[in-house]
């Protein structure tokens, strides 16, 4: 199997704070963050597209102290993932609710799309304030919108016009792998799922390294997509 398409559901975090022993308390976020940086080079140059979901819709319930944070940190990493982009030509999109972030962290997404939209290298896509629910919804309301001001019956809706809306990808996920030991898509890329081969990892996400990710792509040769054939 050809990977054109390889989605993260980053886990583990705050486990791996809880459980540092350094004198100096690492931020789990910030560790997380960093290797997903790592991952990102590590793909440019050899798959189309990447994914992570990095804040989900349902994050707000977390503590005050931690979104404040989280959102800190996409802060302060948005200059460098715009060189990081340049350097490497990858064109950045994020998805989700982006109208309902903090200004802040409103401003430095666009910012980074505006600077790596004309970059022609590995698509890479970044979910915060995500809901795959909420995705397939926002785009009912506008396939149906669309046909009705054209003048045509929700009947002609296809399903390639429908993907349109609620998906940016070029390729649905070939694999979706998961760290952390849990075994659930947490509401993630619900309408992309269909075809996909899901690894799901014990280890924490910022343990999980280059090596691990070529294991499992060393076992994807292996596989053969047949698409229900």
């Amino acid at each position: 199997m050809k990977l054109n398409h390889v989605s993260f559901i980053m886990d583990g975090n705050r486990r791996w704070e809880r459980a540092s022993i350094s004198e100096k308390k690492a931020s789990g976020h910030e560790m997380g963050l960093l290797n997903m940086m790592e991952i990102i080079k590590y793909c440019s140059g050899k798959i189309d597209e990447i994914s992570f979901f990095t804040f989900s819709s349902d994050n707000w319930n977390r503590s005050i102290k931690e979104i404040y944070k989280i959102m800190k940190l996409a802060s302060k990493y948005s200059s460098l993932l715009i060189e990081e982009c340049a350097s490497m030509n990858i064109r950045c999109k994020f998805i989700g609710d982006l109208k309902n972030l903090p200004d802040f962290v409103y401003e430095e997404v666009i910012d980074i799309e505006r600077k790596t939209k004309n970059n022609t290298g590995m698509k890479l896509y970044i979910a915060i304030n995500y809901s795959g629910r909420k995705a397939i919804l926002e785009a009912c309301k506008s396939s149906f919108y669309k046909h009705i001001k054209s003048g045509k019956s929700s009947i002609d809706m296809t399903e390639s016009c429908f993907s349109s809306e609620v998906s940016p990808f070029s390729n649905d996920p070939d694999i979706c792998i998961r760290t952390g030991g849990g075994k659930r898509i947490s509401d993630f890329l619900l309408w992309n799922f269909s075809y996909t081969e899901f690894f799901f990892e014990e280890k924490l996400w910022p343990d999980f390294g280059i090596k691990d990710f070529e294991k499992i792509i060393s076992k994807c040769s292996s596989i053969r997509k047949n698409l229900g054939s």
